[in-house]
């Protein structure tokens, strides 16, 4: 049913519900719109409305490009999903259950799940398209890992990691050299910054510390399948 509105042209609560809901209907969040009644009060012809409607949606429509939209990093469709599936199973829908999980413990194989990737038969030409293989997550909040080749003579692994904003990788010693090119973002590694373009070479029996990125980034990686995740300090 249409709410009845006083058009007075004075009329100040005419004026307030103008800007009020005309707000709401730009930004598609009308807390009445389910029943209509401001649409159709627009679609009547008030010039009050109408022009306080125009005005909202130029504001918004402003904001909109000033503000392009940013990507939620990989882990937020991952809970979401996870989430989902619970409800639907029946699970718990207490707030604690759905939160991050805290830092693994070293010696975690979820965290290095290239350690059960199966390599390809066949020694020949092998092409991997983009999409051809899937991103899989890590048992490391925000870290995803797509396998690229798995070479089981010499024991590597070669794959493309992708770190979302502010996560961080635990410390590890490695089994083989261990080569990383930064293909887009930020890597920091102790006190070396790696950027888009950069390459890092970590030989065999060597350490690296935490490796963490504040705004995220993609790497390839050729490295062994038997690194060692070292404690926690």
């Amino acid at each position: 049913m249409t709410q009845s509105i006083d058009r007075s042209p004075g009329n100040r609560e005419h004026q307030l519900l103008a800007e009020e809901h005309a707000v709401f209907q730009a930004l598609g969040t009308d807390p009445d719109a389910t029943s209509g009644w401001f649409r159709e009060h627009l679609d009547s012809g008030c010039p009050t409305c109408r022009a306080e409607f125009a005005r909202a949606d130029q504001t918004v429509a402003a904001l909109h490009h000033a503000a392009p939209p940013v990507a939620p990093p990989p882990s937020v469709r991952t809970r979401l999903f996870d989430r989902v599936r619970e409800d639907i199973e029946g699970g718990t829908s207490d707030p604690a259950a759905s939160a991050p999980a805290s830092a693994p413990e070293a010696g975690d194989e979820a965290v290095q799940v290239w350690k059960r990737w199966s390599p390809v038969e066949g020694r020949g030409l092998r092409t991997v398209r983009s999409g051809e293989t899937e991103w899989e997550p890590t048992s490391v909040e925000g870290i995803y890992v797509r396998a690229l080749h798995i070479d089981e003579e010499k024991d590597t692994v070669t794959m493309l990691v992708r770190m979302a904003a502010g996560t961080t990788y635990p410390s590890h010693r490695h089994a083989g050299d261990e080569q990383c090119f930064v293909l887009d973002g930020d890597l920091h590694v102790g006190e070396i910054v790696l950027h888009s373009g950069d390459f890092q070479l970590a030989p065999e029996e060597s350490e690296h510390g935490p490796q963490s990125t504040v705004g995220g980034c993609t790497l390839l990686i050729v490295s062994s399948r038997n690194d060692e995740l070292l404690p926690t300090s």
